[in-house]
């Protein structure tokens, strides 16, 4: 029973209140998630790939509580407008067997990835301009955090736990 428990650590501060229903204030700690910033971080040596060819590189991570249907939007927006846009898509492929998915593969501005080492996640996030992350909620957030890491400008929904990470004076 969580009554029993001697501290409890949470990963978004928007959670806090829910577990305080149980436990006294004092036992419930937020502690930030992170990311190793050394690994994910900006580099100079690698170009970016919108200097070569025009388009605005913009990355999407995951796949769990991320809201899809908003980003079919997005890339629905950017194909009528025929925008130099390129959404690099890192999505499981396990997770890409839904309607939506399908109809956001079908946009010629974007382009999927999946089973990658940790350096050519690194790469992508790297080459990239933007970072759009369209998510139904979230406490702590590998792809936004490595996002960051890397010195990628955020779009981010404001849900959950995002704001803990993402404030408005540096993404």
């Amino acid at each position: 029973l969580v009554t029993t428990l001697d501290l409890l650590i949470v990963l978004a501060s928007s959670v806090r209140p829910y577990w305080e229903k149980f436990l006294d204030k004092e036992k419930v700690v937020f502690i930030p998630h992170g990311v190793d910033s050394e690994f994910f971080s900006p580099s100079s040596a690698e170009t970016k790939l919108s200097t070569t060819d025009g388009n605005l590189h913009v990355v999407f991570s995951g796949q769990w509580l991320r809201d899809f249907e908003t980003m079919e939007g997005v890339v629905t927006i950017a194909d009528k407008a025929n925008l130099p846009v390129r959404f690099e898509m890192i999505v499981p492929r396990f997770a890409r067997g839904t309607d939506i998915c399908y109809r956001i593969a079908m946009s010629p501005h974007v382009r999927w990835h999946s089973d990658l080492t940790d350096e050519g996640l690194r790469a992508i996030y790297r080459q990239s301009d933007l970072l759009l992350l369209t998510l139904q909620d979230c406490t702590g957030n590998n792809g936004l955090l490595e996002g960051m890491a890397c010195g990628l400008p955020v779009i981010v929904t404001d849900v959950g736990g995002a704001r803990d990470f993402a404030t408005e004076n540096f993404t």
